[in-house]
């Protein structure tokens, strides 16, 4: 059986500062790695406090140059419905925008 962990980067009450945020979820990455996990699911969510990703990639990028063997991918559930929300031009998936769902 192998392991792994949806990653949240979770900023409650905007409590504490964002840049700890991401060192906290990047320790908490580099401990999965060297206790034996198998992989980590990095969660993207914009325009809320719930988690405060804006780039799985960039923070992908990140854990990645701090890990030996751990796997990595960006955690997401798609709807089939894509709205719009703005400008006419940003177009959002309606399960990570508020405002387009």
């Amino acid at each position: 059986m192998k392991v792994g962990v949806l990653q949240f980067f979770s900023w409650p009450e905007r409590r504490v500062e964002l840049a700890n945020v991401f060192a906290r979820a990047l320790e908490r990455i580099e401990i999965m790695d060297s206790t034996g996990y198998d992989a980590v699911w990095l969660a993207e969510h914009h325009f809320s406090s719930f988690s405060v990703c804006p780039s799985v990639h960039m923070v992908g990028t990140l854990a990645a140059a701090r890990t030996k063997r751990l796997r990595m991918a960006p955690g997401c559930r798609w709807r089939r419905s894509i709205t719009r929300c703005g400008s006419p031009k940003k177009w959002h998936c309606s399960t990570c925008c508020p405002a387009g769902g």
